[in-house]
């Protein structure tokens, strides 16, 4: 498949990025405890007069992918995030106006827009993003100069929904194809009122669910393969814009936004819609003369997806509201502060460490993103334990519940590598227990993660040495034994151990089998009267060997009855 928009530079194309802190102010963050926001940033194109209506989206890493506008001239840009910067992947080579998301299969992105062309010859195109650009635009339908438009995207069938004018008559338009080129219009059989935003989600292979806005009502539909089936309108006063986004636990969200000062939340499962929840944000202004508008769902595998919104305030400017949720439910919504002015399509996304990205354009003054990051670091970093029960244990300067920790090991002057990811729950205490540990020093260490390199933050080693791991037998009593013998065991790994004892000649005379706790400290005792065969006075030695197949020094021991 050819790949329209590669650069024909192989190397990477750097980006000025100029940074600007632009809040200090003191009021509560919606992020989860430990977590704070960095400065906002922007994002400029060298060459181009602006950017414009980014898309935020996830590479197979879990790391931000960045979409955006250019104008002047018109173009499309890709980057990744590498580090500390984006990076240019690809060049489109041509315009295109407003770029919605596609909900696609799991594994592949695609988009929608209307191409920049002369007014009378509007289209359509659909297209998947490869990894050196995007694949050769599919021509969907030529539309009207003003449409809103949404595309969904199944193993088997590709689905747009547009809000068109035709023959002077506004109408809801739903087109599907299963062979590229090859678009055809779901039979419809009804006029239409004013229609606003629209939104298309699948439901399976060749069905879909459609939603959409008609004389300021939000409205929906269900099609199995051409069966266009109508619900009962919501009851909301208005939806001027709304998204779906797929649920991991099954079914579909849909964000509705429009005329109200908050957003409402619903969820679609088994031809059942929930009840609506309604998404609230704590404005700076503190008025209710606020509305949102735009709603845009984080696409990631959490259950609960980040919702962004704009949202106009009383002096007719724009502002960005950010709803972080945790692994089960929604809070109050946050206005980002110092976020006002002609702004809007705001986009979101949450990385690999469930870090929040947030990206929306100023009308002729570039793309702004931000993103949050773990404030908290780790203290008290110690080994406890031994063999297969190593534990690495730490603590955290706050509380930070839901993020990401990263233990690092290396063995004698090794590089230190990644051998484990650990989540954080509501406690300051973290720990991980290390059940194959190589032989030798070793050294640990505790990460912070980050997809942005500035934030990253590493612990001070901790160094275990070698001889922590020898399996070590003493006498508990003093000699003589007389009638019951208690010997201390360390650092035996977590199974069976068993004792052996063996006279003067090397003879074994006796095995005493036991379990190990796996906590270093054992203690093993056995009867001489019930030792099997009579054992007379004399010299004798012990070992033992452990589930690891350790083996102890020997002890000396006198019997004497």
């Amino acid at each position: 498949m050819r790949s329209l928009g590669q650069d024909p530079s192989p190397a990477l194309v750097r980006l000025a990025i100029a940074t600007a802190l632009v809040f200090s102010g003191s009021a509560a963050s919606a992020l989860p405890s430990g977590r704070a926001w960095a400065p906002v940033t922007r994002l400029a194109v060298p060459g181009f007069a602006y950017a414009s209506a980014p898309r935020l989206e996830l590479d197979s890493n879990g790391s931000p992918q960045l979409i955006t506008l250019t104008v002047f001239p018109s173009d499309v840009f890709a980057f990744d995030w590498a580090d500390s910067i984006w990076l240019q992947r690809w060049r489109f080579g041509r315009g295109a106006i407003t770029l919605w998301p596609v909900q696609s299969p799991p594994g592949t992105h695609h988009l929608v827009w209307r191409g920049v062309a002369p007014v009378g010859d509007e289209r359509l195109f659909m297209a998947e993003v490869l990894e050196g650009g995007i694949q050769e635009p599919d021509t969907v339908a030529s539309v009207a100069l003003s449409t809103e438009y949404s595309g969904a995207v199944s193993a088997k069938r590709r689905w747009v929904a547009v809000s068109d004018v035709v023959a002077i008559q506004r109408k809801l338009r739903v087109l599907y194809s299963d062979t590229v080129a090859t678009w055809r219009d779901a039979p419809i059989q009804r006029s239409f009122g004013s229609i606003g935003g629209v939104a298309v989600a699948t439901t399976g292979d060749s069905t879909a669910l459609v939603a959409w806005e008609e004389n300021f009502r939000l409205r929906w539909a269900t099609l199995e393969g051409t069966q266009w089936t109508e619900g009962a309108p919501f009851p909301d006063l208005s939806a001027f814009r709304m998204q779906f986004r797929r649920r991991p636990s099954g079914g579909q969200w849909l964000a509705s936004a429009g005329g109200e000062p908050h957003v409402f939340l619903r969820s679609y499962h088994d031809a059942i819609w929930s009840p609506p929840e309604t998404l609230r944000c704590a404005y700076r202004d503190g008025l209710p003369n606020h509305y949102a508008d735009t709603p845009d769902l984080s696409r990631d595998g959490g259950e609960y997806p980040v919702i962004v919104w704009d949202a106009q305030n009383i002096r007719a400017n724009n502002t960005i509201c950010v709803c972080v949720p945790t692994d089960s439910a929604y809070g109050i919504a946050e206005e980002l502060e110092g976020v006002e002015g002609n702004l809007g399509l705001p986009t979101a996304a949450r990385d690999r460490n469930g870090e929040v990205w947030v990206a929306w354009y100023v009308v002729g003054g570039d793309v702004r993103w931000i993103h949050s990051y773990v404030r908290a670091t780790a203290g008290d970093l110690r080994v406890e334990g031994h063999g297969r029960h190593r534990r690495v244990a730490w603590t955290l300067s706050e509380p930070a519940p839901e993020t990401w920790w990263a233990v690092l090991r290396a063995r004698g002057p090794d590089d230190l590598e990644e051998v484990a990811r650990v989540r954080a729950g509501a406690e300051l205490e973290m720990s991980w227990t290390d059940t194959s540990p190589p032989g030798g020093v070793l050294r640990y260490k505790i990460r912070r993660e980050s997809v942005d390199a500035r934030y990253l933050w590493e612990s001070a080693v901790v160094r275990v040495p070698e001889k922590s791991r020898g399996l070590i037998l003493r006498l508990a009593v003093p000699l003589p034994i007389v009638q019951r013998a208690t010997l201390q065991l360390e650092n035996a790994e977590s199974g069976p151990f068993q004792l052996r004892l063996f006279d003067v000649q090397g003879r074994m005379v006796h095995q005493h089998g036991g379990s190990a706790s796996g906590t270093g400290q054992d203690t093993i005792a056995f009867d001489l009267a019930t030792a099997g065969v009579p054992l007379p006075n004399g010299v004798y030695f012990a070992a033992v060997r452990d589930a690891g197949g350790q083996v102890s020094q020997v002890v000396r021991l006198v019997i004497l009855r």
